[in-house]
């Protein structure tokens, strides 16, 4: 099994949410440069006031952003006598957010959650109705894209993002949701390119954010690492305008082994995180070997999913990561992340009909197919027996190996990782095939490429799972390959084979009870119960996000 959750070269690449819950988000507040404290942290009563003396469809949508973002409800309703006034002349699909925001609860997420994993035909309906009464609608475009995205028409939604972008060049959320359309589909170096040519990107710190961040994902230098530096050494913008920015230049700061200005980094970032920058930072807590403790920020943020999931799954508390896992991947239904983690987790949990079922939709959208997401998928349908039980899945399974096979035999495939998965997987086969000998040589091909630098960490794994089909078959050499699978884990800090380790080591003590022990109901038998460490921190809701007050060193 393959998990991106123990990848170590994550990107800030921005989130792309519909239009309607990017309202309020904080990517969408004006950029005002920092004179002074007071000036940036003038309250939302300060914007009221503002909207009393100039009416505005400026000063109201900005009121109405903050509000949104508070949960003030009373000065939404303000903010939109001036938007929704009649021949105010506010954008259409500003006026149509607007009023979904007053005619439902604070919090309240539109359809249940954000990004339903199979997009209603009666939204993409209302939108092309939209889009023929104002054909030059770049957000109806846009949300047109991501609809498109999720339903795996890959050509339909670029197309449609760059429309929108044609008429809407320099806005910060088009460009950013274009990169992150353009990166999800595997075309970082697109996504740098688009932003690099784009004239708003080098005053605006969130879309150098961007850059920085699809320059690590195609590994090109970034171009704006200046502007960035010096964005962040001026403080010239409010906290929450600099979040992710300092969390990519952290990230490159990690990468190059500059850990004591990665730290740096990453505290800036605190001040007014976005949940995208706390997901970055849950990632980095690892590799800086400093613990942020974020379980505050992740916990008052409610789109925190990635963040949450890699909470839940760094406290090995798999049923909970799991669960966030899959609202994680409601929030981004096109993207392969989240997918992949669902599945690997579910196997983690021996769920192998949930790890089946979270691929259902991969399987189906053959353009978007992706190699982890399909290895993981057959990882599952081997081990949960389907493979041999399912005359459908025994199809699957054939094409596969005969796919897989000729790969490997043509080094088609890049990432190492995918190759060890690959021939595990073939290793497993054997195994449950009857045929020991060929699913250990295979087993102990894929641990021998582990020894290559960019998978080592994941030799633990290999040999966990090895351990477990060479304990289930009573194989002669299983106390072998468990005393080497026990030797790897005590070196490893990942999170999921340390999990599944203690698994197969229940396992090999009494093989009599594998169906107990490989179930998802024992789960809790083998979450380690980290002990909670209580910082003297502080967490303070503001319109500008969430800030941590971080105590001072002592000297």
């Amino acid at each position: 099994m393959k998990a991106i959750v123990d990848s170590f070269d994550r990107q800030i690449v921005p989130r792309w949410r519909d239009s309607a819950h990017t309202i309020g988000s904080p990517d969408l507040l004006p950029l005002r440069a920092r004179k002074g404290v007071t000036e940036w942290e003038s309250g939302i009563e300060g914007k009221a006031a503002a909207l009393a003396e100039q009416q505005s469809i400026g000063v109201a949508a900005d009121l109405a952003n903050t509000a949104i973002l508070l949960g003030r409800q009373d000065l939404l309703a303000l903010a939109a006598k001036t938007l929704l006034a009649s021949g105010a002349g506010s954008p259409e699909y500003l006026a149509d957010q607007i009023r979904k925001q007053i005619e439902r609860p604070m919090g309240e997420k539109e359809g249940g959650c954000p990004g339903q994993d199979t997009p209603r035909r009666e939204e993409m309906a209302n939108l092309r109705r939209q889009l023929i009464l104002e054909p030059r609608n770049p957000v109806a475009l846009m949300d047109l894209a991501r609809l498109q995205a999720t339903s795996g028409h890959r050509e339909k939604a670029e197309r449609l993002a760059l429309q929108a972008l044609a008429l809407a060049p320099n806005n910060r959320w088009l460009l950013r949701s274009t990169s992150k359309l353009l990166t999800a589909h595997g075309k970082p170096d697109e996504a740098h390119r688009l932003l690099t040519r784009s004239g708003a990107t080098i005053s605006d710190p969130w879309l150098i954010a961007a850059e920085l961040a699809t320059a690590q994902a195609s590994d090109r230098s970034p171009k704006f690492w200046r502007q960035a530096q010096s964005f962040l050494e001026a403080k010239a913008f409010a906290p929450t305008h600099l979040s992710e920015l300092a969390s990519a230049v952290g990230t490159f700061d990690v990468l190059d082994g500059k850990i004591k200005k990665a730290k740096e980094r990453f505290h800036q970032s605190l001040k007014a995180p976005t949940e995208n920058a706390l997901a970055q930072m849950k990632w980095a807590e690892g590799k800086i070997r400093n613990g942020f403790h974020l379980e505050d920020l992740i916990f008052n943020d409610h789109q925190a999913y990635e963040a949450a999931f890699r909470t839940a799954y760094t406290e090995r508390d798999m049923e909970k990561a799991l669960v966030l896992a899959q609202e994680w991947m409601a929030d981004e239904p096109f993207a392969p992340e989240p997918v992949a983690n669902v599945t690997y987790v579910a196997s983690l949990l021996d769920d192998y009909e949930m790890a089946v079922r979270s691929t259902e939709r991969e399987l189906r959208l053959a353009a978007s197919r992706e190699i982890c997401i399909l290895n993981n998928r057959v990882y599952a349908l081997i081990s949960g027996g389907k493979a041999f039980t399912d005359e459908q899945a025994g199809a699957e399974l054939s094409d596969w190996v005969s796919n897989i096979t000729r790969d490997l035999r043509e080094n088609r495939i890049q990432d190492v990782g995918d190759q060890v998965h690959a021939l595990a997987n073939l290793g497993l086969l054997f195994y449950r095939a009857g045929d020991l000998e060929l699913g250990r040589k295979l087993y102990d091909q894929a641990s021998d490429l582990t020894k290559t630098a960019k998978a080592r960490q994941t030799e633990g794994a290999v040999l966990t799972y090895h351990a477990r089909e060479a304990i289930l078959s009573k194989a002669p050499w299983a106390t072998e390959i468990m005393e080497r699978a026990k030797k790897s884990i005590s070196a490893s800090t990942l999170p999921g084979p340390t999990f599944y380790f203690a698994k197969v080591e229940a396992l090999s003590k009494a093989p009599h009870k594998a169906a107990e022990i490989l179930s998802r109901a024992s789960a809790a038998d083998f979450r380690i119960n980290l002990p909670k460490v209580l910082p003297n921190y502080r967490v303070e809701k503001t319109e500008n996000g969430l800030i941590l007050w971080i105590p001072k060193k002592s000297k």
